[in-house]
């Protein structure tokens, strides 16, 4: 142990004095006292040493001897505080001592002056710094030891760390300790203050140094765009410069990136309103501008001020508007309404549905087979050409002879199908009071009522023959065609009251799909778990209905002039008129053949076929109208660059002769956003009114399929 050591020992921090503090210490009276007390320690443990043979601790413990030397030493220490702690010249070796440690514990302690940090150094909270000032000599002797045994592992050294660590926690909390000490104490108030002064003086002066520099800055970056509207957006970004500066982080980079982002995205929605206004462009100009503000702000401090080139990023922003134009047309739901697709089911297994009956062309080809068998057997039964043979060999000849003579009777079938047409509207009635009428007093008069007209034909014939002597014979022969007659007038009857009943009962409804047979009944809102689904089916059954009478009368309108495709294509129609009309016929009302957990299947596999036939449409409008629209946009890129044109192009603007413009009430010629973005001049407006009202019609099936999809 060296006189240093012993120096430090007796007064921690001793070493980190100067030489000439240390020399004005020890010529002064408390300082001969320190160096005597420095010097008896130095020589009772030089003798110890020198007393001490090398076998000495194989036979002793020096731990003892040690402990012994150790309490001397602080015995010592004591004794020597006593005498020397209130001379002038140890408070001050003391001050000095804080003063070293004082910037690493107390904050902001260079903002006080000289005499400040005195006065701080010669309070009474300083004086628990001897504490520090030991923990870290402490630190410093279990680093040393520690680098000695460098690349060497024992659990010393793990002893070594863990003291360390120990060591390290117990200075921050004096640390912490003090310093709340030093922010609540009443000796330090004055000092706090002048603290706080400093750090607002600071604060002011580094504000101003760093306003005009942000203000210069601003005007930089403002002239960077070499634009019309720079001033606008210089004045725009010292206003937030200086709400910025008001905080106590301010992040400037944020700042210039939102004032910026909002002055393009301004610039943006100026010019795209008005070509876009069927579209909400609004996330796509915020999110691009504020992207392009990014990369300004990039090339703005790569380039140090220099010009900015507007091609590239108002390319960029061009392919960006064609992608979200194109993904706004489509849409989520047509990826939606793809993966419907490939979940789609058949109606392989509903057999009991009408619609599928009608549609299946095995179906129909039996049906046409066994109506011809049926027509024929009827035939040979009536006239009695049957062989009436039980034998199953005979009956097989029967078969062929049925077939082999269908055509034939089935040609005798149409003409007197035709000849009796006139009487069908007669049949259909008849057939409707026995199956559908449930009222028997309405069974009743409609039942009787065509006999009456046919009888008052008769009795109006007769009446009229009765004033002629003619044979009875005669009238026999009349009476025939009378009937006939009766018969017609009976068909005309049923015809115009049927007409009129749907008329009266269309207006009374509203409409001819406003009747009760086309409304939500309880089978619908139980098979699609609920009253809005239903509604959507036959909102759409409704549509697609109108729509193939619309088409029919068109073809109608046109009848005689129509080509091939185009009678095809009404045939087609005819037949989906139909297959609709059965499908509505299973969903409404086929109570007895088809059950409600097969319905969604029909009206799911429905709006499926419709979907493709609408996506088709979909995809032919896109190819259309995009071509357009990419056309549009280069327009209003074209239109942004010129609001945004360079100052050089601004004079050779105002240079060229300007138009003559409106005059005014007050007699003053009005030039009307002349000097601002020409942003919703648009000469030719073009709109994809196909692909949008295909995009509305798909968004509404998808929804629907997937509503009625989860009711399968």
């Amino acid at each position: 142990m060296d006189s240093l050591e012993v120096a430090n020992f007796l007064i921690p921090g001793y070493h980190i004095l100067s030489v000439k503090r240390k020399n004005a210490f020890i010529t002064s009276e408390a300082g001969k006292k320190f160096t005597e007390a420095v010097q008896n320690i130095t020589d009772v443990w030089k003798r110890y040493k020198d007393s001490s043979p090398w076998w000495r601790p194989f036979i002793v413990d020096i731990e003892t001897d040690l402990k012994r030397i150790k309490e001397n030493a602080e015995a010592t220490r004591a004794a020597l505080l006593e005498l020397i702690k209130d001379s002038p010249e140890y408070r001050e070796v003391v001050a000095q001592i804080y003063l070293k440690v004082l910037p690493q514990i107390c904050p902001n302690f260079g903002l006080l002056n000289r005499e400040e940090q005195l006065q701080l150094s010669r309070m009474d909270i300083c004086e628990s710094l001897q504490q520090l000032v030991i923990i870290e000599q402490q630190i410093g002797e279990v680093k040393s030891e520690m680098f000695q045994q460098q690349g060497m592992y024992s659990r010393s050294s793990e002893s070594l760390l863990d003291k360390l660590e120990e060591l390290q926690q117990k200075k921050t909390r004096f640390t912490h300790h003090w310093r709340e000490m030093f922010a609540t104490c009443e000796e330090t108030r004055a000092l706090r203050a002048s603290i706080a002064e400093q750090l607002e003086r600071k604060r002011i002066l580094s504000a101003e140094k760093r306003k005009q520099r942000l203000q210069t800055r601003a005007g930089k970056l403002a002239k960077f765009f070499t634009s019309r509207a720079s001033e606008q957006l210089s004045t725009q970004l010292i206003q937030g410069y200086s709400n910025e500066l008001e905080k106590q982080q301010p992040n400037f980079r944020e700042l210039e990136k939102e004032v910026l982002g909002n002055f393009i995205f301004r610039i943006f929605q100026d010019s795209t309103n008005l070509p876009f206004n069927y579209l909400d462009l609004e996330d796509l100009n915020l999110l691009v501008a504020y992207s392009l503000a990014e990369q300004v702000l990039t090339d703005f401090e790569a380039r140090s001020g220099g010009k900015f080139n507007l091609d590239g990023w108002l390319e960029y922003y061009a392919q960006e508007l064609n992608r979200v134009l194109e993904e706004s047309l489509k849409g989520r739901r047509v990826l939606r309404w793809k993966k419907l697709q490939t979940v789609a089911q058949g109606q392989t297994e509903i057999l009991g549905s009408l619609s599928y009956l009608f549609k299946n062309g095995a179906t129909e080809r039996f049906k046409e087979f066994m109506n011809r068998l049926s027509d024929a057997h009827a035939f040979i039964q009536a006239t009695g050409f049957s062989t009436q043979n039980e034998s199953s060999f005979l009956a097989i000849l029967d078969l062929y002879n049925y077939g082999r003579t269908a055509n034939q009777i089935k040609e005798g079938k149409d003409i007197l199908t035709s000849l009796l047409s006139p009487f069908r509207p007669l049949y259909e009635e008849y057939y409707n009071i026995a199956h559908y009428e449930k009222d028997p007093v309405l069974k009743i008069v409609r039942t009787v009522m065509p006999l009456i007209i046919v009888s008052l034909m008769i009795v109006l014939v007769a009446a009229l023959l009765s004033s002629i002597v003619i044979p009875e014979i005669a009238f026999i022969v009349i009476l025939i065609p009378t009937i006939l007659l009766g018969l017609a007038l009976a068909s005309k009857y049923v015809t115009v009251k049927e007409g009129l009943y749907k008329e009266v009962r269309e207006s009374y409804y509203g409409g001819a799909f406003e009747i009760p047979e086309y409304q939500v009944n309880a089978r619908m809102i139980h098979s699609f778990g609920g009253e809005e689904p239903a509604k959507t089916v036959r909102k759409i059954y409704i549509q697609e209905l109108q729509r193939c009478d619309a088409l029919e009368r068109s073809f109608h309108e046109r009848h005689g002039l129509l080509t091939n495709d185009e009678l095809e294509a009404r045939k087609a129609n005819l037949l989906l008129r139909h297959t609709l009309a059965l499908e509505w016929y299973d969903i409404h009302d086929n109570v007895d053949s088809l059950g409600c957990d097969k319905v969604p299947q029909i009206a799911f596999n429905r709006l499926l076929e419709i979907g493709r036939r609408d996506y088709q449409n979909f995809e032919d409008a896109l190819a259309e109208e995009f071509p357009k629209l990419h056309q549009q946009v280069r327009d209003i890129i074209r239109e942004i660059k010129e609001s945004l044109s360079s100052e050089e192009a601004s004079r050779e603007q105002e240079e060229r002769p300007q138009e003559e413009a409106p005059v005014t009430s007050a007699g003053t010629q009005e030039t009307t956003r002349m000097n601002h973005f020409r942003s919703n001049y648009a000469p030719t407006l073009f709109k994809p009114v196909k692909s949008l009202a295909c995009h509305e019609r798909l968004k509404t099936l998808v929804a629907s399929a997937e509503t009625v999809g989860m009711a399968i």
